[in-house]
């Protein structure tokens, strides 16, 4: 009002606009709440009726509001400048002083925490937590009333001496601890706490003992090849874990494998540790090649627990390759060879014939023989040397339309000389005949990349078989059932074989 001339001042009035409202109130002229629609004020309105900051109760202590300054005409309606020169900026800041009306309110809908028996376990937040919105943790105390019946809680550096008092600070930072007894009973303490302002909050607080436990965390059968002896036994197919004080855990086979023994560093063993597995230590040696699998019981234990009455298997794999993805046409009868099963690495490590003793046909069909001049029959075995004939087939009548097929699969012991018996399962693909993808022949098809072709020549009992028996190269597969088989590289398919 001092820019303007004496004689020009009485014809305008101080305007004032605020900017920006405050966060945690409203400012109030006369009877009405300033918004952002009406923010506009003069200095009349202010001196009749006053300007007051109402808080909104929240527990904020400190806000604050712009606001524009201008002189307007009187009689005019009031318009901010659009000059900045002739507009004054500032900003009103305001302290809020807290009163302490909010009481302490228990956040822990039930208190409690639990103990493995004879233990020592923290008390943190997650188990006991009240918030004050007026006064910081180290202001929030607890009091023990009536002390726990087990054990006994304590504060970090006196955990000998029983705590009765503590805070929520001293929770949060977790320096406060239960030290349970030893005794098998669960318990309870009884507690107070307060702000030192409103009344105390009374609740029990819940102690859950467990017992000192052995579980198995680890516990898968161990696959050995067929033709091998000897396989090691690890933490990736025994391992344990206690929640006792005591980590060391000892195994003991209270009834050993029927067909081998165990061994740590060629000792046959009847004991032996966690961490002897962890080492690789111990292995498991078939003594007799009589059965495609093994078993032992053992008991799992430390000094403060035990788990009794558990059975470890141990299975062969057979030495096989299959051909992945084989699709097997419906309706007609496929014959195999061993471009698809092939066991030629089997033959020469055992120098035999191996034999495959069918368990379960397919669930669409049946193995048959197929002969020159004779009808299939069905087959309950058949030999490598069959399936390098082409003697062997799948005749298949399912019910399947769609393009991705049905699932099958044989099941069969192969078996074969000086080697153990394994069991395996031959898995394919139903799909429908087309004779575009199966032209004219029998035979199943790879959705795989054919490989070249290459003769197999192999001769039993000095008798050599036809020449112009050919099979596609195997490519590397996975292993199709991680129980019962796995894919082994093959040599070269054209070898000889005598007997």
């Amino acid at each position: 009002m001092s820019k303007l001339p004496t004689p020009d001042r009485s014809s305008h009035e101080v305007w004032f606009q605020v900017t920006s409202l405050p966060e945690h109130g409203v400012i109030v002229v006369g009877e009405r709440n300033l918004t952002k629609e009406k923010p506009n004020f003069s200095q009349f309105i202010v001196s009749k009726y006053g300007i007051t900051y109402k808080h909104d109760d929240s527990e904020s202590t400190r806000d604050s509001f712009e606001f524009s300054v201008w002189l307007n005409p009187k009689g005019r309606t009031a318009q901010r400048p659009q000059e900045d020169k002739d507009v004054v900026v500032e900003r009103f800041n305001l302290t809020i002083t807290p009163i302490n009306d909010q009481p302490p309110l228990l956040k822990t809908k039930s208190p409690g925490l639990t103990v493995v028996r004879g233990d020592v376990v923290v008390l943190g937040p997650e188990n006991l937590k009240v918030e004050d919105l007026d006064n910081p943790p180290e202001d929030i105390h607890f009091s023990v009333i009536s002390k726990p019946s087990n054990g006994y809680l304590a504060v970090e550096g006196k955990l000998n001496e029983s705590a009765g008092d503590f805070t929520q600070a001293q929770i949060n930072n977790r320096s406060v601890f239960f030290l349970h007894d030893g005794s098998s009973g669960s318990g309870v303490f009884y507690f107070s706490v307060s702000d030192g302002h409103h009344k105390p909050i009374y609740k029990l607080f819940n102690l859950e003992v467990t017992e000192i436990s052995i579980s198995l965390v680890n516990y898968s059968r161990l696959l050995m090849q067929q033709g091998e002896t000897s396989a090691s036994l690890t933490h990736y197919n025994l391992a344990a874990v206690t929640n006792g004080k005591n980590a060391t855990i000892h195994y003991e086979i209270t009834k050993p494998p029927t067909f081998g023994k165990l061994l740590k560093t060629n000792q046959e063993i009847t004991r032996f540790t966690q961490e002897d597995l962890q080492a690789g230590t111990v292995s498991y040696h078939m003594t007799s090649l009589s059965s495609s699998e093994d078993s032992f019981e053992f008991s799992i234990f430390t000094s403060e627990a035990n788990l009794t009455a558990n059975v470890f298997n141990v299975s062969v794999t057979p030495l096989i390759r299959f051909t992945p993805n084989l699709r097997i046409p419906n309706g007609v009868t496929s014959k195999l060879n061993p471009s698809f099963v092939n066991v030629s690495e089997l033959a020469d490590i055992s120098n035999s014939d191996p034999v495959f003793s069918i368990i379960t046909h397919p669930k669409y069909g049946k193995v048959v023989q197929t002969k020159p001049k004779m009808a299939p029959k069905v087959l309950e075995s058949f030999t490598f040397q069959d399936l390098l004939q082409q003697e062997v087939a799948l005749e298949i009548n399912a019910n399947v339309s769609g393009a991705e097929g049905l699932n099958d699969s044989v099941v069969f012991m192969l078996k074969a000389g000086n080697v153990q018996p394994a069991k395996g399962e031959f898995h394919f693909t139903v799909v429908p005949y087309d004779p575009a993808l199966f032209p004219t022949t029998t035979g199943p098809v790879s959705t795989t990349s054919p490989a070249p072709k290459i003769p197999i020549k192999i001769s039993w009992n000095g008798t050599v078989s036809p020449s112009s028996v050919y099979g596609s190269a195997l490519h590397p597969t996975q292993q199709e059932s991680a129980e019962i088989q796995r894919a082994q590289p093959l040599g070269e398919l054209e070898q000889n074989f005598s007997l």
